[in-house]
């Protein structure tokens, strides 16, 4: 018995029979009377990046628009994880309700695609793979089905620190940015961590106790940091202030144990 989900439908289980090879499903799942058969399927397309390196990114497309779509950039969180074509009540909605095509990148360092394809935004190289998501814009533009002027990126975690990074480097061609649970203000969310903190929070909580940071980043210049500060306060309070970051935690410079269990 295996619990199977799909783009189209959230889990069910389905039972194999290995001597007649044949599958029977168990169970199935309410979508509170919705019509299952306007649920929309994604496309797989690889578009190429700065380096002409194939990035892979999940395409969904609303049925009717009657012209150029708008479009949702939806990043994964991790940054070592991958968009899979899961059910998605929030995208289905988007996609059929509001037709707003969404498209799920997996940009470089995502899981799923190799080692290399996984390292290749450590360090130095995080910014890389913000780069993705221009090649991405551009793909957009590109694209006739969609309306390259009408661009929202949206992401929780380290999806929202893309979405932070994204408005910084292309907010020329971005309507709106969605930055839920941001990695970018990492000293404000460690209360609730701090019984099981993940391996890569040491460098900088320890940082924080020194008094040595205000703000982490990977190999980004402090006018980056500056930029993400207010536009990060933008979901938390009416009033926009500018607030400098006094120190810059790299941890690519971290002497410590990353790779710890």
């Amino acid at each position: 018995a295996v619990t199977l989900n799909g783009a189209v439908g959230p889990g069910d289980a389905w039972v194999l029979n290995l001597g007649k090879t044949h599958w029977s499903q168990w169970t199935a799942s309410e979508v509170g009377g919705l019509d299952r058969g306007a649920f929309v399927e994604p496309e797989l397309i690889h578009y190429p990046s700065f380096d002409k390196r194939e990035i892979p990114a999940f395409v969904f497309r609303p049925r009717d628009t009657g012209g150029a779509a708008p479009v949702v950039l939806l990043i994964h969180g991790g940054p070592e994880s991958q968009f899979r074509p899961y059910f998605s009540a929030t995208i289905q909605y988007l996609v059929g309700e509001l037709g707003v095509a969404v498209v799920a990148p997996n940009v470089r360092g995502s899981a799923g695609y190799g080692k290399s394809y996984l390292l290749l935004d450590n360090g130095f190289k995080r910014e890389d793979s913000v780069k993705d998501i221009g090649a991405l814009l551009d793909w957009v533009a590109a694209d006739e089905g969609l309306d390259g002027d009408r661009v929202a990126v949206y992401g929780g975690s380290y999806g929202g620190y893309m979405v932070l990074a994204s408005l910084v480097h292309f907010g020329d061609r971005l309507r709106a940015g969605i930055d839920v649970c941001s990695t970018a203000m990492t000293p404000w969310i460690w209360p609730t961590m701090h019984l099981n903190p993940p391996n890569w929070i040491e460098p900088i909580t320890v940082a924080c106790e020194l008094g040595e940071a205000s703000c982490f980043t990977t190999g980004i210049d402090p006018g980056f940091a500056n930029d993400l500060f207010p536009m990060t306060l933008m979901g938390l309070c009416s009033e926009v202030r500018t607030v400098r970051a006094s120190e810059l935690l790299d941890y690519t410079h971290y002497t410590g144990d990353y790779d710890r269990e």
